[in-house]
């Protein structure tokens, strides 16, 4: 038998792969089928129940929201959410 150096999988540069890291990361992609989605931004007006806008300065949220998107992956996102 003949041994043969295989090339090896560079998963990073995959499509798919790119895809779910710019979406964890907030900033702006293109799906599977083509549409784009643009980056992830703090909105100004907020309708939630927890009172956000009374609570919270933009520059804060801007910042929780930036710590977030720096994790890049989602078990490391969760340990801003548990403490």
């Amino acid at each position: 038998m003949i041994d043969r150096k295989r090339k090896k999988r560079c998963s990073e540069t995959w499509k798919r792969n790119e895809r779910k890291k710019a979406r964890l990361l907030g900033s702006q992609y293109t799906t599977k089928t083509g549409k784009i989605v643009n980056k992830r931004e703090v909105k100004a007006d907020c309708t939630c129940k927890n009172k956000c806008m009374t609570k919270f300065t933009m520059e804060e949220k801007e910042a929780v929201l930036r710590a977030l998107y720096e994790k890049g992956s989602k078990t490391n996102k969760m340990s801003i959410y548990m403490g």
